[in-house]
């Protein structure tokens, strides 16, 4: 019997069917209108071998539960939104049950191999693993082997990932863009349950949510993507998607613009270079002088949007050439020379440290000797090898000093601005950001757009391709030439790495004006600095500030963007004064704010773990009990456990077949503390209170 039910957990509810899926397979022309199926062709018009994608939408959605380590699936959902609008649940038990269903969709349907319906699936790598035995995987695209982005099943079903786009949860996808919204409270995964379950109807209503939304989204998808004729898998593939369109609106000769990106692009040889030893990430570190110190009334200040502040202001190379016969004076020259960028590998002689703060990375380092470690930063070595550009040599100047150095490679670039098409994408997606905001309206997407600009200026090429073999269960992998990835580039890999150590030496030159004006830095984490003095910060925050607005006042005009809109972009913002702070290296500190409110960033540890902790031991002082060797047996943070044979559970006589299955178990968590940090920071106190604090 097929059921109108109505979703209430919407912003504005609406009737579905919901039935089971031997009720729809009887006649399933009934439920669904497969009269209207349209195709959209994938890419450009004149491409031979098109991919068509289909509007009959669809969503996927299985519940488990585990027995010991053993997790099986006892209910699937699968939604279908069709042409005329209408929404249609079918629920089943049995993975047979499934794949029955899409072979009557398939026949029905009587697509050609290079036609495909879509069905969105909410986290598809725990799906995956359980379907991934039952289906006939025709093709795939994974990350890794343990991220995928979809793969398709007898050619027609493209199962594909939904979290990419906004928001990396279905209740966060559901809020940013959907009508329907998630259900309150998890279904209990601790209830051991037999197929064919007899659920509640909060537990219907949950099940058929989860794959509603999914509907909901996909109509969206289809809207603005599909019918576009684009397909993205991705953020990051909406964003080149963005900017290659740009291309074609902003230049006057779009086909050259692109050729020179393909020309400008470095060889394998200095690629890996750039991404392996010049790519350096954020500036995260703790200052080992206040680690395991408790801190009073400390401050802390923010960039307003700093990788954005630099792709505006600031400025990136183009071609690279190696310079042949270096002298102490040609290099001199050239990192004088405002016109150009450059980089090196140079063997730094003696180096030392100027103040309490450790700067380069021991994993950066190429050869060395007698280096001394600060939590895997360097503080002190006979001598290092590294590559560095001119805003990390700036760095070093500021930190370091040195009795000498050797040049062994030198390479230098033409300094240019971004180009228009990727500010144009980037400050568009902001601008109307500030705009929806002031407004009071959702700008959960522009806000990912403006987030994802500078990753996918830093992502790494793909050389290789993962295929999953359904008739092996294994991975093959196939290599893309290097010329074949960068052909369709339309950035170039060293404006990342620029990018990132432009936002470094913002941050450092920062910090190391505050020690010049005495204070000093407690913690720095890519865009946000600690220090120990408010009145000794200020002043200089507030000159800096308006010397950065100056810049993004000049970046405007010649990029005529709307200043308005973008003001305060750079700024340090003040994000108010610290009670007490302790911080144990990088990415483990807590503190309260003024409001006394706790808080809790310690890599690995769920948040909140200390705040339930207190409320379970209320006489315990959370300052006191973060310390070294701090460990809770369970956590809410869950690992994954993949299992690849079959294996039977029994559930009240009835026996149930999996092929494969993850299980997710909670994880356990221990802070620990090098022994290299810890003789470190032993340096610091006398003999008498080392054991007793360490």
């Amino acid at each position: 019997m097929d059921i109108y039910r109505k979703c209430e957990n919407a912003k504005s509810p609406y009737l579905y069917k919901r039935l089971n899926v031997n009720i729809f397979l009887k006649n399933p022309r009934n439920f669904v209108d497969f009269s209207e199926i349209k195709k959209t062709y994938m890419g450009s018009p004149r491409k031979k071998n098109k991919t068509y994608i289909t509007n009959l939408l669809c969503g996927f959605d299985i519940e488990t539960t585990k027995i010991n380590e053993l997790t099986y699936m006892y209910i699937w959902t699968f939604g279908i939104l069709d042409s005329r609008g209408k929404r249609i649940i079918i629920y089943g038990s049995y993975y047979e049950e499934f794949l029955q269903l899409l072979e009557t969709i398939q026949k029905i349907t009587k697509l050609s191999e290079n036609e495909k319906i879509i069905i969105g699936v909410a986290n598809l790598n725990y799906e995956f693993q359980f379907l991934k035995k039952w289906m006939h995987v025709t093709n795939s695209f994974f990350k890794s082997k343990r991220k995928i982005f979809y793969f398709e099943h007898n050619h027609n079903f493209k199962f594909i990932e939904m979290l990419n786009f906004n928001g990396n949860s279905l209740k966060k996808l559901a809020e940013n863009e959907c009508n329907t919204q998630k259900c309150v409270g998890d279904l209990d995964y601790t209830i051991i349950r037999e197929k064919n379950p007899k659920l509640t109807e909060t537990e219907i209503n949950y099940c058929d949510n989860d794959v509603l939304i999914i509907l909901d989204y996909l109509e969206k998808y289809y809207n603005q993507y599909i019918l576009n004729h684009f397909q993205p898998v991705s953020i990051q593939s909406i964003l080149r998607e963005k900017m290659k369109r740009e291309v074609f609106k902003t230049q006057e000769k779009p086909a050259y613009c692109l050729k020179n990106i393909r020309e400008n692009f470095p060889n394998q040889n200095l690629y890996n270079i750039l991404m392996q030893y010049l790519y350096r990430g954020g500036y995260v570190h703790s200052n080992y002088f206040y680690t395991n110190e408790i801190l009073r009334n400390i401050c802390s200040f923010d960039i307003t949007s700093a990788y954005p502040y630099y792709m505006l202001v600031g400025y990136v190379p183009s071609h690279f050439k190696k310079i042949e016969n270096i002298t102490k004076e040609s290099f001199y020259n050239l990192n004088q020379n405002d016109k150009k960028c450059w980089f090196a590998r140079i063997k730094f002689y003696n180096l030392k440290q100027k103040y309490k703060h450790s700067i380069e990375s021991v994993s950066k380092v190429l050869n060395s000797s007698k280096i001394k470690n600060d939590n895997g930063r360097i503080m002190s070595a006979d001598f290092i090898e590294v590559y560095i550009n001119e805003q990390d040599f700036t760095i070093y100047n500021l930190f370091y000093s040195w009795s000498h150095f050797e040049i062994i490679e030198l390479y230098e670039s033409t300094k240019i601005k971004l180009p228009q098409y990727v500010i144009n994408v980037l400050f568009q997606a902001y601008e109307k950001k500030a705009i929806l905001k002031e407004q009071g309206k959702e700008y959960s997407f522009e806000k990912t757009i403006v987030n994802s600009c500078y990753g996918v200026m830093v992502t790494k090429l793909n050389l290789e391709n993962l295929k999953y073999n359904s008739d092996l269960n294994t991975f093959e992998t196939e290599i893309n030439s290097y010329s074949k990835a960068t052909k369709k580039a339309i950035l170039l890999p060293q404006w990342g790495v620029w990018i990132t150590s432009g936002i470094r030496l913002y941050l450092l030159s920062t910090v190391y004006a505050l020690i010049q004006n005495g204070t000093d830095i407690v913690y720095c984490d890519t865009d946000s600095i600690k220090p120990l003095h408010y009145e000794k910060s200020i002043d200089y925050i507030t000159r800096n500030n308006k010397l950065v607005d100056k810049k993004v006042k000049k970046a405007c005009d010649f990029y005529k963007l709307n200043y308005t809109k973008i003001k305060g972009l750079g700024n340090f913002d003040f994000e108010g004064h610290i009670k007490k702070f302790k911080t144990l290296g990088c990415k483990r500190y807590i503190y309260t704010d003024e409001k006394n409110t706790f808080h809790q960033v310690i890599a690995g540890l769920p948040k909140k773990t200390l705040e339930n902790y207190k409320q379970e031991h209320p006489n315990i002082n959370l300052f006191e009990y973060f310390s070294n060797y701090m460990a809770f047996e369970t956590t809410d943070k869950l690992i994954s456990k993949y299992i690849e044979d079959d294996f039977v559970v029994e559930i009240n006589g009835e026996k149930y077949y999996e092929k494969s299955c993850l299980t997710l178990e909670n994880a356990p968590f221990k802070l620990t503390l090098a022994d290299i940090y810890i003789d470190l920071l032993l340096e610091k106190y006398p003999e008498e209170k080392e054991k007793r604090i360490l």
